[in-house]
């Protein structure tokens, strides 16, 4: 599956533009109805809490810049390696579902 296809649209919400358009406009509503569930942390909050507690650690001294964008590139880097991660096990179980699911349709008399 091509990466401008999950970025443009899907079949069930429309493609181009429109299903851009509506792609963000359900997300904003649902995000508006259901909120934030309060008992799952959220990982904008903990990028958040990673960020104060490396400035409150690092932001002094010499070489402030310095750390600063190692600090950057670190936590880009791990939320990066956290999203693939996170991608290739929904893709495993998503994979073990799929063929879990195959055997049992076709095993049925």
């Amino acid at each position: 599956m091509p990466v401008d296809y999950l970025i443009i649209g899907s079949p069930l919400l429309g493609s181009g533009e429109r299903g851009l358009l509506f792609t963000l406009l359900l997300g904003w509503l649902l995000d508006l109805l259901l909120g934030d569930p309060a008992r799952l942390p959220h990982p904008v909050v903990g990028f958040g809490k990673a960020i104060a507690f490396c400035e409150h650690r690092l932001n002094r001294g010499s070489h402030r810049k310095v750390k600063g964008a190692f600090v950057a590139i670190g936590l880009i880097a791990v939320t990066y390696i956290a999203t693939c991660f996170l991608c290739y096990v929904l893709n495993y179980i998503g994979r073990t579902f799929f063929t879990l699911h195959s055997s049992l349709a076709s095993s049925k008399p």
